[in-house]
Parts: C-alpha cells; sequence; structure tokens
C-alpha cells in the first residue's frame, strides 16, 4: 500500500513539474495572416446592440500548419476552427475571403444578408483548399481539398 501511494505521489510531482503537453497548435496573434470581419445587417439596425459581427481569420504557425477560425458575436453560431498542415509560408496575397448571402449573392438586402464565407487558400495558380463557412447552418463544408 506504502509503495501505491509512493508511487501517485511521484507521478502527481512529475505532473505538477513538468506539465501536461498539448499537441494543438496554439493562435497567437502574431501569425495572423488575413482577417475578414463584417456586419451583415448594420445598415438595417436601429441600435447598436443588435448589431451582428462576423469575423474569419486565418494564422499560420512555425511548423506551416494554416489554422482558420470562424467566430461571431450571437449565441446562434458555435466558433469554428480548422486546420491544415502545410509544408510552406503562405502570405496574405495566397488567402481570398469571399462573402455571399445564403443564395449566393454579393448584394445584399434587408432579407437576405451575407452570412457565408468562402475561404480559399492558393499556393501560386494552385488552389490548396477552398471552403464555404455558413454562419446561419452552422456549418463548415469543404469544396477543394488538394492537400
Amino acid at each position: 500500500m506504502k509503495r501505491v501511494l509512493v508511487t501517485l505521489f511521484a507521478i502527481i510531482v512529475m505532473l505538477g513539474i513538468t506539465g501536461c503537453s498539448n499537441d494543438a497548435n496554439p493562435i497567437i496573434e502574431e501569425n495572423l495572416l488575413c482577417e475578414s470581419i463584417i456586419s451583415p445587417n448594420e445598415e438595417y439596425i436601429e441600435d447598436d446592440k443588435d448589431k451582428v459581427v462576423l469575423e474569419i481569420k486565418v494564422y499560420q504557425d512555425k511548423d506551416h500548419t494554416i489554422v482558420v477560425t470562424a467566430t461571431d458575436n450571437t449565441e446562434f453560431f458555435e466558433d469554428k476552427e480548422y486546420t491544415l498542415k502545410y509544408d510552406k509560408d503562405i502570405s496574405e496575397s495566397d488567402i481570398s475571403i469571399e462573402w455571399t448571402t445564403l443564395m449566393g449573392s454579393d448584394k445584399p438586402t434587408k432579407e437576405n444578408q451575407k452570412v457565408i464565407a468562402t475561404v480559399k487558400i492558393s499556393d501560386g495558380d494552385k488552389v490548396v483548399s477552398e471552403r464555404k463557412i455558413n454562419f446561419a447552418k452552422n456549418a463548415i463544408d469543404v469544396i477543394v481539398e488538394s492537400i
């Protein structure tokens, strides 16, 4: 019994000293390559507290992993994130973020506001990844994935 307690104590002390590692890539604002922030209802509201803000950010860490985050300020959309393993650096010019309405238009109306972001990451002429982030449907759909 004493041996078990000593072993458990030793494990707890070692974890306390070394900490637990996490393989997830932490998002560091210094690694931000591109961001797009819109408010689809801004011109249709009377009170700023009703303003919806949709945000896409694209990061790349030192291991070339690309991280795309999608957030908003409503309770309807659950923040999303996806990662892409890549083998070289990309720049802001390799990233395209286009906003459209549910009906696919780039011209919003009060009834058909922009809620879909198409995030395209390219390497020269080659599309590395293209995904649609639907803030209304709370989903990310893969259009092109060539990694």
